[in-house]
């Protein structure tokens, strides 16, 4: 265990980190921050949810993403008629709209390859945020080409990126 993992679970809590994250979800993460070996460690147990980043192959892989994404909200993020097209002949684009709380959010995004653009999680946090919701999808410094990502307000995160020194 990492010597400091009780404090700095102590710490988190006090910021309120886990505020917007479901009992059993803060009982597994807690869990696991417990068993860290290291501070990095300890960061990306962290995680509330992750994907591999090079994922973008076909029509529905953003809408598989995006429902993904709301599976892990704690119900603040519930978007409806998830729809992707993806073009990698003509125009190069991936175009994705969904409706959340009953407004419609739409993006258009230059492939760059089959990465996954950060764009379509920024249109995700503006709806969360549009909601009257403070929290947001905010990655952990990149690890390989995943994304690793908690679920909390913007606030918070700066407050712990600050105390345990972790940049994007």
């Amino acid at each position: 265990m990492f010597s400091k993992s009780q404090e700095i679970i102590e710490t988190l809590e006090g910021i309120g980190w886990f505020r917007s994250v479901e009992s059993i979800k803060k009982k597994e993460i807690t869990g696991k921050l417990l068993e860290s070996t290291n501070l990095t460690n300890f960061l990306y147990n962290l995680t509330i949810c992750s994907f591999d980043t090079e994922c973008i192959v076909e029509n529905g892989d953003y809408v598989s993403i995006v429902k993904y994404l709301a599976e892990n909200s704690s119900g603040k993020f519930n978007p409806t008629e998830i729809t992707d097209e993806i073009d990698f002949e003509n125009t190069n684009t991936a175009k994705i709209k969904f409706k959340h709380n009953e407004r419609e959010y739409f993006i258009t995004v230059q492939n760059q390859d089959d990465w996954f653009q950060p764009e379509v999680l920024d249109l995700v946090n503006q709806a969360v945020l549009d909601s009257g919701s403070e929290e947001q999808f905010m990655t952990l410094p990149i690890q390989d080409q995943c994304a690793n990502l908690v679920f909390v307000p913007a606030e918070t995160y700066e407050m712990a990126k600050k105390l345990f020194f972790f940049d994007e």
